[in-house]
């Protein structure tokens, strides 16, 4: 059924496209959640569930 599929798909530089936006996108993500900047906000928020409700 794929080879079926594929047989009439006739852009497969859209596929191309798709995949580099997506491996940009998912790169750029990893970069700014790991930036040694953002510890402070990432450390607070691992201690919210430890906090007491006053």
């Amino acid at each position: 059924m794929k080879s079926q599929v594929l047989a009439y798909y006739n852009m497969p530089d859209l596929s191309n496209l798709g995949l580099i936006i997506f491996l940009t996108v998912f790169v750029g993500m990893l970069f700014w959640v790991f930036q040694r900047s953002r510890k402070p906000f990432y450390d607070h928020l691992a201690a919210l569930p430890l906090q007491e409700d006053t």
